[in-house]
């Protein structure tokens, strides 16, 4: 494993492409803000970074596609890389279901690059999203543009 260094964007290039050190269901883009040593070997970081929640794990057409909410906290990892505690809290209640209906919504109105929309309420929009397969092979929900619509 690749040593990381002590400063954020250090850490942030390490946690970039080491995808999976901090949980299988946490993924960037990673943002550390802050850097501090706590022993000879080990620092602790402030970290934003994504948790990946299923869009809706009910349909069986989007179970499988994964739309990313933010978290943030803080890591400790070892100058080898090895993670040595973390404390990033899982998405609550409200923003797991906030996000949800957001990806829906993008999935059933044709906002998604290559999907077909399930409902139509007039011209179709030009993609704003797209699915784009992740660590794991997970189909992740990630922005490509903005409407003006």
């Amino acid at each position: 494993m690749k040593r990381i260094g002590t400063t954020p964007e250090s850490v942030q290039e390490f946690l970039a492409a080491q995808e999976g050190v901090l949980g299988q269901d946490v993924v960037g883009p990673f943002r550390v803000s802050a850097v501090s040593r706590i022993g000879g070997d080990v620092v602790r970081c402030e970290v934003a970074a994504h948790h990946l929640i299923p869009a809706d794990p009910h349909d069986p057409a989007s179970r499988d596609i994964y739309v990313p909410v933010p978290v943030s906290g803080w890591v400790e990892l070892r100058l080898d890389g090895t993670l040595v505690a973390k404390s990033l809290g899982a998405p609550g209640h409200a923003e797991t279901h906030e996000a949800r209906v957001f990806a829906q919504d993008l999935l059933k109105g044709g906002s998604v690059e290559g999907l077909p929309a399930t409902r139509s309420l007039g011209p179709r929009p030009r993609p704003t999203h797209t699915l784009r397969t992740e660590a794991g092979g997970r189909r992740v929900i990630r922005r490509i543009g903005f409407s003006l619509t």
